[in-house]
Order: structure tokens, then sequence, then C-alpha cells
């Protein structure tokens, strides 16, 4: 046990983590497949030409808010429902580098697959850019107006098709953006191959991730609290993932350290969309985490200097 397995372990949940995110928006691919296939019928409905397409456009906007607001809501919920049936797991890799970092933990905590209280809860309010899964999907249904996610939906298909207009575009190369018609078994449907869809679809990928993340840590935070007389001695440790994507924000935070005094604290992970890092409780006294061969310095070109 010790800081090589704490890592260890830190690059397998993050792979658990994403695949989690990952499987959460391919479960509604089919539901986002639908949606762009009437939302290209909608588009090929404009005008070939002329100055009434702008207008036209305007008035199919309710219908192409409506057939998107469908995919929206099946997305927030996918994503709430699969974060709170993968808090067990989170807690089980937050055991572990409690464990392998030296707490003190009870028999009774180490028991594995536990269920989580208010893990619904917590995957409500799971963030992305300082805002809620809850109040961007409007999962719980308490918003009035709009969803944020409606309103980022639409913005990405209705930039698309202004800008097709505006150049002069026809409008099946327009539509055409939008969705891929296949013919599968003689049976008609659509890929995510077009460039919106595509688009959709890695937004999608994104806000799952940084939720994942944020679930992970409010799990882990929950454990911490139940169980700090047994982390006596343990400090937070800032840890970048350390690969070709480690960005400018997150490497020079890599090894620094955080006592357990409540004076100060590491910065709130996931620190930005698609953030891998996280703090991790380890022993201070740990040789593993006081050597110079685990630091995002190494992995930065040297013409591009220091962090």
């Amino acid at each position: 046990m010790g800081g090589e397995d704490q890592l260890k372990a830190l690059v397998r949940q993050g792979f658990a983590l994403q695949n989690t995110a990952d499987k959460s928006v391919l479960t509604v691919d089919g539901v986002l497949a639908q949606t762009m296939g009437n939302v290209k019928r909608l588009v090929e409905s404009l005008p070939q030409e002329g100055l009434l397409r702008n207008k036209a456009w305007r008035d199919l906007e309710p219908l192409v808010k409506e057939e998107l607001d469908k995919y929206g809501r099946q997305l927030g919920k996918t994503l709430v429902n699969s974060n709170s049936q993968a808090a067990p797991d989170m807690r089980d890799y937050a055991v572990r580098e409690f464990d392998n970092g030296g707490a003190d933990l009870p028999e009774a905590v180490r028991v594995r697959n536990q269920p989580v209280p208010g893990s619904v809860e917590m995957a409500l309010r799971s963030q992305v850019n300082n805002m809620t899964l809850d109040k961007m999907f409007n999962v719980s249904g308490k918003a009035k107006g709009e969803a944020p996610i409606l309103k980022a939906l639409f913005k990405t298909v209705d930039t698309r098709v202004r800008g097709g207009i505006i150049r002069g575009d026809t409008t099946k190369a327009i539509a055409d953006l939008m969705a891929t018609d296949v013919i599968t078994s003689g049976i008609p449907g659509v890929k995510l191959t077009a460039p919106v869809a595509k688009q959709i679809q890695s937004q999608a990928m994104t806000i799952a991730r940084t939720a994942t993340q944020d679930m992970a840590r409010q799990v882990k935070e929950q454990l911490y609290e139940q169980n700090k007389a047994a982390t006596e001695g343990m400090v937070w440790q800032w840890s970048t993932a350390l690969d070709s994507r480690t960005c400018e924000t997150c490497a020079p935070l890599d090894a620094r350290r955080w006592p357990q005094d409540g004076q100060t604290s590491p910065p709130t992970w996931p620190i930005h969309p698609n953030c891998r890092c996280q703090s991790l409780l380890i022993d201070p006294e740990d040789p593993f985490w006081n050597g110079d061969e685990v630091t995002a310095q190494q992995i930065r070109p040297a013409e591009k200097g220091a962090y």
C-alpha cells in the first residue's frame, strides 16, 4: 500500500468515471438520432433562397426547440440516474484511496458496494461550469421557462442554420448539417455523423464527464466528513492527470499540498469542463510522493519553459 497504489487507483478511477459518463450519453443516442432527424426535416422545409429564409427559420424555432427539448430532458434524467447508481463504486474508490494513504478506517466502512446516502440529491447537485444538473436540465421540474440546456442546444443548431443562410447555402446543404440519412435493413433512419449532431453529442459528453467527476468528489467528501478522525496526520495533495492532454490550469497545481486544518483547502474539482484531476488524501511521509519522478513538470516541452 502507499502512494503508488493511490496513483494507480486514481488512473483506474479516471477510466471508470469516463466510462460511466460516456455510457450515459450513448444510452440516449437513439433519442438524439430521432431528434436530429426531425430537426433536419424541419430545416428542409425552409425556402430555397431569398429574404424570406430568415423569417421562415424564426417561425420554425418553437418546433425545433420542441424536438431538442425531448433529447435534453432524457439526457438530464439519464445522467442523474447513472451517477446516483455509480455512487457505491465511487465510494469504494474513495475508501481505497484513504486506506492506501494510511487512514485507520473502521472495518464496517471498508465493506464494499455500500449504498451512499443522498446519492440522488448529490447527482442533482453535480455541477458543470458552476451550474447544477438539476438547474441545467430542470430535472426536478421546479424551474419555469426554458432549461439552460435547451437554449444551448438550440444555439448550436441556430448558429449553423443562420451561417448557411448568410453564405447562401442551399436548403439541402444546411439540412445535411443536422444529421445523415441512412437506410438500414430497409428502414429509414439517421446517423450522428453530420456536423451538428456530432457537436451536440460532444457537448453532451463534456457535460456528462464533468458532472460525473463532480459526483465522485461529493461522494469522497462525504466519506471524509464521516471519517475525519481516521485520517489524522494525512494531507490533501493535488494530483494532475499526467498525459498529453494535461492543461495549464491543473498542471501547476500538481503535487501542491494542503493540511487538514481548515485554514486553506485544495481547489474544488473538477476545476473546468472535462477536468480529470483531483486532490488525494495522502501520507506526507510517503517517499513515493516526495520524489521528483511524478510531477507535471516532466511532461511540458522544455522549450515552453516552466508552468
